[in-house]
């Protein structure tokens, strides 16, 4: 595959992820919604280390997503701000759907990079990749920004009703794994058919 294919399959698997991550990142209940999103970051790096066929193991990558992202207190804060009654979930919904989001974008383009530039999870310098990371989250956080006030479109473009219905699948795939509850699904994918 020559490397502009593969660079514009990682570009639309990361944008992809960033829009399942802001639905995981939408679910009101404490903690659930961070391992939603920590789900969705397995399946990311997952799918980027196919594209460039590097060999993918699943605990080196969640240990090296955290490794990158930091401890993601931030992430684990908003998740429990939605413990508090009536305005956290409001609050907490809002800065976990930016926060997944933007991590997601960073994530997906700084391991995007590693790998194009001939790294895979066994030389990896976690240093540089943050580096990286800090840099790409503060396109993260753009892309996040334009998510929220154009929400016809998702973070790869598609037009609304092709987001929701990837954003059901997405979600069904999260209740197969056991990450959500039944309840969840059917709750979230009301919410995402009420887009419509």
């Amino acid at each position: 595959m020559s490397p502009e294919k593969q660079s514009k399959l990682a570009d639309n698997l990361i944008a992809t992820h960033t829009t399942y991550a802001t639905v995981a990142g939408m679910i009101p209940i404490p903690i659930v919604d961070f391992t939603a999103v920590s789900a969705v970051h397995t399946d990311m790096l997952r799918g980027l280390a196919k594209i460039y066929d590097v060999q993918y193991d699943e605990n080196s990558g969640k240990n090296l997503a955290a490794a990158v992202i930091g401890t993601a207190i931030a992430r684990i804060g908003s998740s429990v701000i939605k413990a508090i009654p009536g305005v956290g979930a409001i609050l907490g919904g809002l800065s976990s759907v930016a926060i997944s989001a933007a991590t997601t974008y960073a994530l997906g383009h700084t391991f995007k990079k590693h790998f194009e530039s001939g790294g895979n999870l066994l030389n990896v310098n976690t240093e540089t990749l943050k580096n990286i990371f800090k840099q790409e989250l503060k396109k993260g956080k753009k892309v996040a920004e334009e998510m929220k006030t154009n929400p016809t479109e998702d973070a790869g473009g598609m037009k609304s009703s092709e987001t929701v219905f990837h954003l059901i699948e997405r979600l069904s795939e999260l209740r197969d794994k056991g990450v959500i509850t039944e309840e969840d699904f059917e709750s979230q994918k009301q919410k995402l058919l009420d887009q419509l």
